[in-house]
């Protein structure tokens, strides 16, 4: 009573503040429903604004007081995957923190590490985008919630290829090491995954410089291909070229043949690719002196490469040269001249530029 009669305005402004402010707002599961199936449907419709408009409402109406943890996953994890698949992976991470923390509890509270759908989705979105960020996301997420599963070794082995293309090799090399690892474990009979993972290190280990262990990963692959299961013969091929190149760098020139010539017999019959085997025999027969055999598949690899656009690039230089010595060796002084300063005129152009 003493505090009412001292302080009556006080107590009267604080009572008209708790009675002007709103109502905390309740979550509704109707509305919730309905935002959700409108975002979905918009998607489905390519309506992509209007999706992520509806997909945001639901998310903001899980957020509320009264929600469960399922919806609050739910709805932020495909708010999460309409962002990452319109590619605004910023945007995208608040909603994949929450939607993770949901998941986390979710399992917690279950006992159980059982793959949620919603995040296995989420996964895949950043799988399909393709950026070094996007691949390195998906492979956290099945680091997180399926670690011991495949899953984890696929992720993988996508940001190590990813890595390889880009010439990051040492960043690559643990990757790829350990997805190679995860699929020999795993694998079943047939499978491409564990060939693939075995080709890709091999690749990463030769850039490397590691021809042994490079040569030891394509000899996996090797006899991975040979189960009758395992029908991949371009696999085989592409195998034999990468092990042929290995012998030829270390001047293993018979071993060399026999991968290369193999490569060269499967693409043939596949009506594949031949430009890469092709030069890579140009190298090995001008390395065994045989000018006549180095000429013929150096003018392959070179009429294949030049093919596509119609003429010789800066790009072609190499190879062009090795045909020139080619030509020469084989008393064909004359095209080797005309080769010699058809590259001339590409170095002229290359420094103008």
């Amino acid at each position: 009573m003493y505090f009412l009669r001292k302080y009556p305005f006080s107590i009267l402004l604080l009572l008209f503040f708790m009675l002007a402010l709103p109502a905390v707002a309740q979550f509704s599961h109707e509305k919730y429903v309905g935002y959700l199936t409108a975002g979905e449907q918009a998607w489905a419709a390519h309506q992509y604004p209007a999706a992520e408009e509806d997909i945001a409402l639901a998310a903001s109406e899980a957020g509320k007081p009264g929600s469960t943890l399922m919806e609050q996953l739910e709805s932020n994890a495909k708010l999460s995957r309409v962002y990452v698949l319109m590619g605004r992976l910023a945007q995208a991470e608040p909603s994949y923190q929450k939607a993770k923390a949901a998941a986390l509890e979710v399992i917690k509270r279950k006992g159980s590490d059982d793959r949620i759908v919603w995040i296995e989705d989420l996964a895949l979105a950043y799988q399909r985008l393709g950026s070094i960020e996007s691949l390195q996301k998906c492979l956290e997420i099945h680091h997180t919630f399926s670690p011991e599963h495949r899953s984890v070794a696929i992720a993988e082995l996508e940001l190590a290829t990813y890595l390889l293309h880009s010439r990051k090799y040492k960043e690559a090399e643990p990757l790829a090491d350990d997805a190679s690892k995860r699929f020999d474990q795993s694998k079943g009979p047939g499978s491409r995954t564990p060939i693939d993972a075995h080709i890709t290190v091999a690749q990463i280990k030769m850039q490397l410089h590691k021809n042994d262990e490079a040569e030891q990963n394509c000899k996996v692959a090797i006899i991975l291909l040979q189960d009758p299961l395992t029908i991949f013969p371009n696999k085989l091929a592409k195998v034999s070229l990468l092990l042929g190149t290995i012998y030829l760098g270390e001047k293993k020139y018979d071993k060399a043949e026999e991968s290369l010539t193999q490569s060269l017999k499967i693409q043939e019959k596949l009506a594949g690719s031949l430009t890469d085997v092709s030069e890579q025999l140009c190298l090995l027969y001008l390395a065994k002196n045989n000018a006549a055999k180095a000429e013929q598949f150096g003018k392959k690899a070179l009429s294949l490469r030049t093919a596509r656009l119609g003429f010789e690039t800066i790009a072609d230089i190499d190879l062009m040269k090795n045909v020139a010595m080619a030509c020469k060796r084989n008393a064909h002084a004359s095209e080797a001249a005309q080769i010699n300063a058809r590259i001339k005129v590409l170095q002229a152009k290359s420094e103008k530029k």
